[in-house]
């Protein structure tokens, strides 16, 4: 009964391929999401060169490209598809296409429930657009922002729709995580200020990680997940600060909401699990990453951390080629 709680979008790719093409089950499984995630990164470098020069939107795109997440472009997980929803998003609104970019990020929400952030974030931008529009009616411009809302989230409101006819309840996709650890709302508060479990063990787990002493028991692909989600969570805060700090509200306030999502959804109930992928799909920070590159006096600093992150993605690569449980 838990296989509701994993959204639709990929699962329908990859029936829809199958059935075109007639690909065995494990083509049918990988190739969507090599072919997205290779999609993505072009897309992805087109974003970029909207924001920065040439050599940082390239920089902001190696960053893009070797993240530790990229591991899962070779997996039958939504990752690459989202990724590249977020991005299309981003770009047709960037363009001033808003009702594209809508249609882009309600096909989005069918694939994960923390990309209701980016239709937040899209609406509230396409709201303050209308607002402060010139001879704009109040009463057109109320109901233009109701259907845009409503457009960018049709994938999650068919997802809830079916499971209200399937089961009786348009929330089962949440009821069923409930398996995986349940925590009421005076926990997860207390998790948040003590940060535990999202470091696994609270400040001292915390600090531990960053120096690579945080024992995690005889797993050694547990060990690299443990430092890589610990960075993953570091980078994107810091990442969100900058995007502030250059004025790129849009961007900050999605990457703001996305972080925020996950330490109160996953990390203050189930540790700090698939940190670096859950956070793939907060494209801002690699924008930052960029951003970062290209004010800096020391490119060397911003070198380091990408070969670390490349590192960490060859690790992570080769632990699941190994059959390792890296997820």
């Amino acid at each position: 009964q838990q296989n509701i709680a994993f959204f639709p979008l990929y699962p329908i790719i990859m029936k829809v391929l199958g059935q075109l093409f007639g690909l065995q089950n494990g083509v049918a499984t990988i190739f969507p999401a090599l072919f997205f995630g290779v999609a993505s990164i072009y897309a992805f470098h087109a974003l970029a060169r909207t924001r920065l020069h040439e050599n940082a939107s390239l920089f902001a795109t190696a960053a893009y490209a070797l993240y530790p997440g990229a591991t899962f472009f070779v997996s039958a997980y939504p990752t690459s598809v989202m990724n590249l929803l977020v991005i299309a998003t981003l770009l047709a609104f960037n363009r001033k296409k808003y009702f594209l970019a809508a249609i882009a990020a309600g096909i989005s929400t069918a694939g994960g429930a923390l990309l209701v952030f980016l239709s937040a974030t899209i609406t509230l931008a396409y709201a303050n657009k209308i607002m402060f529009e010139k001879n704009q009616q109040k009463i057109s411009g109320f109901f233009q922002v109701i259907f845009f809302a409503t457009l960018s989230l049709f994938g999650i409101i068919g997802f809830m729709l079916y499971q209200q006819i399937a089961f009786g309840n348009a929330l089962a996709f949440v009821d069923v995580q409930k398996a995986w650890g349940y925590k009421s709302i005076v926990d997860r508060i207390i998790n948040l200020v003590t940060l535990s479990p999202i470091f696994g063990g609270g400040y001292g787990s915390f600090f531990r990680s960053i120096f690579f002493l945080q024992p995690t028991s005889k797993s050694p692909e547990g060990s690299v997940e443990y430092i890589t989600n610990t960075f993953s969570i570091i980078m994107a805060v810091y990442s969100t600060w900058i995007l502030y700090k250059f004025k790129e509200y849009l961007l900050s306030i999605y990457s703001l909401l996305v972080l925020l999502g996950y330490i109160w959804f996953i990390g203050s109930v189930q540790g700090p699990s698939s940190t670096f992928r859950l956070l793939y799909i907060d494209i801002p920070i690699f924008i930052a990453a960029g951003i970062y590159f290209q004010n800096s006096d020391k490119k060397i600093s911003c070198l380091l951390l990408l070969a670390f992150s490349a590192l960490a993605l060859l690790i992570q690569i080769s632990f699941f080629a190994s059959g390792y449980w890296v997820i």
